[in-house]
């Protein structure tokens, strides 16, 4: 039973029996009558000033509640004087001394027991005081530890990501190349093909500065907006399927600032899990900028359970985290899933 009690606690049950033998022993040589059961009945007497000091010092000095801390002791204190009388003098004493200073039988004396008042509350207040300095050193040497080993971990983190980013087989920055060769080789002919090319070379490169670590982490949401039309007519040449999507934009969007790719992601997710060919249903994109911020709005039709592609939710939280990085609490971002229709809705605050 006693080894599964908190290792905290049971090195305070230690020092306490421990410390009610060597008191024991002490006392033991001016009084030949002492009792062992005595030192027991007195012990809650020495609990109660160490641990009400101690609270007191680890409560109010960290946050430097001076008024409060002198309070609490001056009640501390007063509470431990009328104890220590009952215990010498009162209806429960028991013939307590320590070392010679009070003797059995003898009258009241205020001096001799003030002295003993002192010594009693001195002894356990210093040993209050050395508790709470050892474990506020050692409580800052933990959090230092752990700082350290968070940065260390970051920093291991980080090396391995710049490692695999650096060792990635088809870099993004070797794709925008071959497109802008094949651009280049393209740009005498009259294939269709060729529009498509350099349209593709234009967003992978808008990709590609949206991903490298120095890149922004903010544009305008007018840049955001043409890379996303881009991407919809190349969308619309490889499925040769028109795209249906009602854009209605309020305000000066070259003002406005998002994360890179930040709409797109939004317009990317309605094209791989929503329906936006049919032109009696089409996708609704809103856009509204203002003074104090500006609000995105997109609608689309949900493709039938048949049709519709595996969801990992990578997408949409990735974008969180980024706008969470960027904006912190100064923006809200939403969701909303019925039956046959699917809504987000981004709101930033300047």
């Amino acid at each position: 039973m006693f080894i599964t009690i908190n290792p905290i606690i049971k090195q305070h049950l230690l020092f306490w029996a421990a410390y009610s033998i060597y008191f024991y022993l002490i006392n033991l040589m001016g009084n030949s009558g002492l009792s062992f059961l005595t030192v027991l009945y007195s012990l809650p007497f020495f609990v109660f000033i160490f641990y009400s000091v101690s609270f007191s010092l680890n409560r109010f000095v960290p946050n430097q509640k001076w008024l409060v801390l002198i309070f609490w002791l001056t009640l501390v204190y007063g509470f431990s004087g009328y104890l220590l009388y009952e215990l010498t003098y009162g209806s429960f004493a028991q013939s307590l001394i320590y070392g010679k200073y009070l003797v059995e039988g003898r009258v009241f004396n205020l001096m001799q027991f003030l002295q003993i008042y002192l010594i009693m509350i001195g002894h356990f207040t210093f040993l209050a005081i050395l508790d709470f300095q050892y474990s506020s050193k050692l409580r800052a040497s933990k959090e230092r530890i752990y700082e350290m080993n968070l940065r260390i971990s970051e920093e291991s983190k980080r090396k391995q990501f710049e490692y695999f980013t650096l060792s990635q087989q088809v870099p993004p920055h070797f794709l925008v190349n071959v497109f802008q060769a094949w651009e280049q080789q393209l740009m005498k002919t009259e294939l269709p093909m060729r529009n498509q090319v350099g349209e593709m070379y234009k967003l992978m490169h808008y990709f590609m500065v949206s991903c490298i670590p120095e890149g922004p982490r903010l544009i305008s949401l007018y840049s955001e907006i043409d890379a996303c039309r881009r991407y919809i007519s190349i969308q619309e040449e490889f499925s040769r399927k028109a795209s249906y999507i009602d854009w209605n934009i309020r305000g000066n969007t070259r003002g406005a600032l998002i994360p890179p790719t930040g709409l797109l992601t939004l317009i990317m997710n309605v094209f791989k899990h929503g329906q936006c060919n049919n032109a009696k249903e089409p996708a609704r994109l809103e856009i509204s900028v203002n003074d104090q911020g500006y609000q995105i709005i997109l609608v689309n039709k949900i493709l039938c359970s048949k049709e519709k592609l595996l969801s990992h939710g990578l997408g949409l939280g990735n974008l969180c985290k980024r706008l969470e990085l960027v904006f912190k609490d100064q923006y809200t971002f939403s969701s909303e899933q019925t039956k046959e229709w699917f809504t987000t809705k981004l709101i930033v605050k300047f």
